[in-house]
């Protein structure tokens, strides 16, 4: 079962609160695992001089050469996946 469709199916549960408070922690370790791309932050926009940025934290992340990008698959804050595939990649 895809992680999207397990939130789904957590999200419609009823029960008492701290079934709803099991739920909400299972939703968000859940949404956790789902890769989302790290954004550049530019500190120097002349010399292209950036950073990895994690989209659920906001905070600096690993920024990886291409020798690295299978060893930095989380965010070291958050725990978030990361997805660190090209934008001009299809499946």
């Amino acid at each position: 079962m895809e992680n999207e469709k397990a939130i789904k199916i957590l999200k419609g549960g009823v029960g008492d609160s701290k079934h709803h408070k099991a739920m909400r922690m299972a939703i968000k370790a859940l949404k956790k695992q789902i890769p989302q791309k790290p954004f550049k932050s530019y500190l120097n926009v002349q010399d292209n001089d950036y950073v990895y940025v994690c989209p659920a934290c906001e905070r600096f992340t690993e920024t990886p050469d291409e020798m690295e990008i299978d060893s930095i698959q989380y965010c070291g804050w958050c725990g978030q996946k990361l997805d660190w595939s090209e934008e001009d990649e299809t499946d």
